[in-house]
């Protein structure tokens, strides 16, 4: 099982077997908007079982930022991946559920 890596800035892609991981690191804002919906839809192209997108490195977002996440979910229904967020408490966390509630 090797995991193959595209190099990014603020979004970091890995593919591993089925799997592709996007990791967010920094500030989640209108700039990355397009940086992740563009990773989301070549992981569905690609036919991958499972997306995670890790929040884990998020620092701080905005209101654009955090409704990128709403349309990443919007984007993957009706596809054949799943798509799950890696939180944990901080500003990843904080814009999740900005995104949704």
């Amino acid at each position: 099982m090797v995991a193959e890596e595209e190099p990014g800035g603020p979004v970091l892609v890995a593919f591993d077997d089925d799997v592709v991981t996007i990791s967010l690191h920094g500030r989640l804002d209108g700039g990355m908007v397009h940086l992740i919906l563009a990773a989301l839809w070549s992981a569905i192209e690609r036919g991958v079982a499972r997306v995670d997108l890790d929040l884990l490195a998020v620092r701080s977002w905005t209101e654009t930022g955090a409704e990128a996440l709403r349309r990443c979910r919007a984007l993957a229904a009706g596809q054949p991946v799943g798509l799950r967020f890696r939180t944990a408490a901080g500003p990843g966390r904080d814009a999740l559920l900005f995104a949704f509630t």
